[in-house]
């Protein structure tokens, strides 16, 4: 293998990785906005005895997002363990695909692509 092909496979992943980790934020804000949406719907049909528990889906799913777009790395291994936290409370396979493998992919983006702390020089790179 040439000092040239080592070189090419080097600058594609370097060009991919910003490509993975806003993909990662997308997904993850995505399923944020979603999971929020519909605790919100069964919360206000259910009445005030669900107020809490919504509240505290819909805070602890703003600050996975925010944490994931300030501090990408951290984020990410805090989605990872939201995901597995989700895969072991669900026992049934349909509601570990919805809950956990989305957060758990983009988690996964996150932790092995995004920087520790966020810059706004790194944004444009």
């Amino acid at each position: 293998m040439s000092q040239r092909d080592t070189t090419d496979r080097m600058s594609v992943a370097h060009r991919a990785r910003p490509v993975v980790r806003w993909a990662s934020t997308v997904l993850l804000g995505a399923c944020a906005a979603f999971w929020s949406w519909f605790a919100l719907s069964v919360g206000f049909s259910e009445g005030t005895p669900a107020a809490a528990p919504v509240a505290g889906l819909v805070g602890s799913m703003a600050v996975l997002v925010i944490t994931g777009v300030l501090v990408p790395r951290i984020g990410g291994m805090i989605a990872l363990a939201a995901a597995a936290i989700a895969a072991w409370l669900f026992h049934s396979a349909d509601a570990r695909l919805l809950l956990a493998l989305p957060v758990a992919v983009a988690g996964l983006g996150l932790a092995t692509t995004g920087p520790w702390i966020f810059h706004p020089s790194q944004s444009t790179r």
